[in-house]
């Protein structure tokens, strides 16, 4: 079965971009957005995030607007992709539940967007299937849904009580659902980086550059060749 994919939109008004942007700029840019493009007389608001642990497991899933909150766990081998997707999903139940005739659901996610955009079928994970076939429904009954990216950590209250909610559902027990493919890569990905990490300490120790490792277990790119090369 082909569903139509999620319309949506990336960019903020006037082009503020978070890689360049400040905190403050990002915000001021969504709030202009929000306020042109979605004006609350007419479409309701619904914030959603998702979290986890390391960003690899324990997810949880957060969704935040002023007629209703939702928070769930997703899943102890969840990662922050499977919350902000598993968020998308319930906000959308709510949607349909509720026959909401115009509703923006603000993500601060892009590649769940992208992932929910895209018209690949079959989809590549049962959450963004189950979430078209939803989307679907609420456009039978004439509804209609945009997804718009916001910019997180600068602020924007909706956003920080999705976050504030998708960390709680992280806290509740957790169920074990089947692992998608995507699950799994972010999985491995994240066991080869930390083995990784835990090998370079191990080799610096004692050595000359051991105190010009960072944190992440790496050495700055930016140091003085001098210093940088053993």
């Amino acid at each position: 079965e082909n569903h139509q994919s999620f319309s949506y939109n990336l960019d903020l008004v006037g082009g503020a971009s978070k890689n360049s942007a400040t905190p403050a700029e990002l915000k001021a840019a969504f709030l202009e957005t929000r306020q042109l493009r979605y004006p609350s007389s007419n479409w309701p608001h619904v914030y959603t995030d998702g979290s986890a642990d390391g960003a690899v497991r324990n997810g949880g899933a957060g969704v935040f607007s002023t007629i209703f909150e939702l928070s769930e766990p997703v899943g102890a081998c969840a990662t922050n992709f499977d919350g902000e997707i598993a968020a998308v999903l319930m906000a959308l139940r709510e949607v349909q539940t509720r026959r909401l005739q115009q509703t923006v659901i603000f993500v601060d996610s892009q590649a769940a967007m992208l992932a929910l955009g895209s018209a690949a079928t079959p989809a590549p994970s049962r959450a963004i299937h189950e979430s078209l076939e939803v989307l679907a429904q609420i456009r039978e009954y004439g509804g209609v849904v945009h997804l718009q990216w916001t910019p997180s950590h600068c602020g924007v209250k909706g956003n920080e009580e999705a976050d504030r909610l998708a960390k709680a559902g992280a806290l509740k027990a957790q169920p074990d659902p089947p692992q998608s493919l995507h699950t799994a890569k972010r999985q491995i990905a994240a066991a080869i980086a930390c083995r990784t990490k835990e090998r370079l300490v191990a080799a610096s120790a004692g050595k000359d550059w051991e105190s010009l490792m960072a944190e992440d277990g790496q050495i700055s790119q930016t140091l003085p060749r001098r210093m940088s090369v053993a």
